[in-house]
């Protein structure tokens, strides 16, 4: 089981109930916006529990996933291969590589995926199996 604590900006790994991993993340930054299709946005990180459904070694990811397709848009980016990652939500959260948050272990700044350092992402795309159980708790200030 994976506990990820919004307040705490830590993930922390389990196994039988003993503590392997401990790892620095950041959450989702928070906020909304309206898509191109006019769907709306949410940039929270999704509480409650997760189960792992997919692991991807690489995964392209873009903006234009989630709906935001302008480039003048400061919420767009341009697709990227990211490195180590676990799918927890349909909707596109993962846990992975997030080697530019230089916030890890202090602020929230993703659009929705808990952010990890590239040797946690790996430890855990490691550790993780499909079906396993990540918890994320207090998703906003004040939960």
């Amino acid at each position: 089981i994976a506990i990820t604590d919004n307040k705490a900006h830590l993930t922390k790994v389990y196994i039988d109930g003993k503590l392997v991993r401990t790892m620095k993340c950041s959450l989702g930054k928070g906020g909304s916006t309206t898509g191109s299709n006019g769907e709306h946005i949410s940039y929270w990180t999704t509480g409650g529990p997760h189960v792992v459904l997919s692991k991807d070694r690489v995964h392209s990811m873009s903006s234009a996933s989630y709906g935001i397709t302008d480039p003048k848009d400061p919420n767009y980016y341009a697709p990227e291969d990211i490195e180590y990652c676990t799918r927890i939500t349909y909707s596109g959260e993962f846990l992975h590589a997030a080697p530019w948050n230089h916030s890890l272990g202090r602020a929230n700044l993703s659009h929705g995926c808990v952010n990890l350092l590239p040797q946690d992402a790996k430890a855990y795309y490691g550790l993780g199996k499909i079906g396993s159980t990540v918890k994320v708790f207090g998703r906003r200030p004040g939960t």
